[in-house]
């Protein structure tokens, strides 16, 4: 009955208590907030990899997430996102003030985690400027970190005293209404930036993440005019968003073969993949040699081959002869780029010796 009570309670008790002290103003004493119910936080579910789970349904959900620590709404509203309902950061008077707080304590990681959720924008993006998605800190503090949502695209930003680094996910081709999935990882390797399960940019040079005491979603000064949906922190640097944008991710070639046939020549064939039944394999063919055995992480150094024709229907067979190459034994492989800018997989691997 005390957590029942807790749970219709707490909402309501943030929202008085909890907000007035919030970031800009006592952030201490707004993260200490959080203990006050320390006894009943130690009795809440938890999981191996995942540290705060929140649906973003309603200020109940936020209050009480599947995993985490609960945090509180400052004003803004929930509508349709990618699944069920989300939280959506407008402006709606002077102060602005309108955005989602949790306290970073056990929730993020500062060493290494993953920080992920679906955005549906529901403007066109030349309408955006500087708008935060999601931070921690502020331009005051001693280290901060922000997504921001702009005409150009995102850009992530960590910075430690006067030690930065930024990245950027720039000519997104988003429409109004559609929800796309973004995630940012940190650790050992760098950050990443990743799109739509596509990665943006890297850096590899080690840091951690910048952090205050809550983490924000929304942009509290002019609302982000967005809906945020589906938030989720992982304790490890997650790589594999495919079953986050399995929906929107063209299927594989799986049958790619490369032949030589003449001096410096070779050629490729393979089928057009099923295309999946929610987005089709309409779009163009990435195709790629290499040195060595192509893979995502050296995906980026192969020499690109235009490819003149686009995929065909479901189980055509394609070919496509490649001239001028370097003497020496070559790696190719192909994947599909759809009209929304969405990769599939990498194909198999085919090797030729060119001579």
């Amino acid at each position: 009955y005390l957590k029942k009570a807790a749970r219709l309670m707490m909402p309501a008790l943030m929202d008085t208590a909890y907000i007035g002290k919030q970031v800009g103003q006592n952030g201490r004493s707004a993260a200490r907030f959080f203990y006050w119910w320390e006894a009943y936080a130690k009795t809440l579910p938890t999981h191996p990899e995942v540290s705060l789970l929140c649906h973003l349904e309603n200020a109940a959900d936020i209050a009480f997430p599947t995993y985490g620590r609960g945090g509180a709404v400052m004003r803004g509203a929930f509508e349709p996102g990618k699944s069920g309902t989300g939280y959506l950061s407008r402006k709606t008077d002077e102060s602005g003030r309108n955005y989602v707080f949790f306290p970073t304590e056990g929730n993020v990681a500062k060493k290494e985690g993953t920080v992920e959720f679906w955005l549906k924008p529901l403007n066109d993006l030349a309408a955006y400027r500087y708008r935060r998605v999601i931070s921690s800190g502020s331009y005051n503090s001693p280290e901060e970190f922000f997504l921001w949502l702009d005409a150009q695209g995102l850009t992530f930003s960590n910075r430690i005293g006067q030690a930065a680094t930024t990245l950027a996910a720039t000519g997104l081709t988003w429409k109004p209404g559609e929800a796309h999935h973004v995630a940012i990882t940190w650790g050992d390797d760098g950050f990443a930036l990743h799109v739509d399960g596509r990665l943006k940019q890297a850096t590899r040079v080690p840091s951690p993440l910048a952090l205050d005491e809550t983490l924000i979603v929304g942009d509290p000064s002019n609302g982000l005019d967005a809906v945020v949906d589906e938030l989720k922190v992982s304790k490890t640097v997650r790589r594999d968003f495919d079953g986050a944008c399995a929906a929107v991710t063209p299927p594989p070639v799986s049958d790619l073969r490369a032949v030589a046939c003449g001096r410096g020549n070779v050629r490729l064939t393979w089928t057009a993949p099923l295309p999946d039944a929610s987005n089709g394999v309409t779009g163009r063919y990435l195709v790629k040699y290499y040195t060595e055995s192509l893979n995502e992480q050296n995906w980026a150094e192969g020499e690109d081959v235009p490819c003149a024709f686009a995929p065909g229907t479901a189980e055509t067979p394609e070919v496509m002869l490649v001239k001028g190459l370097p003497l020496k034994r070559l790696w190719f492989s192909v994947r599909i780029e759809n009209e929304r800018q969405f990769q599939s997989p990498l194909s198999n691997v085919a090797a030729a010796m060119v001579e």
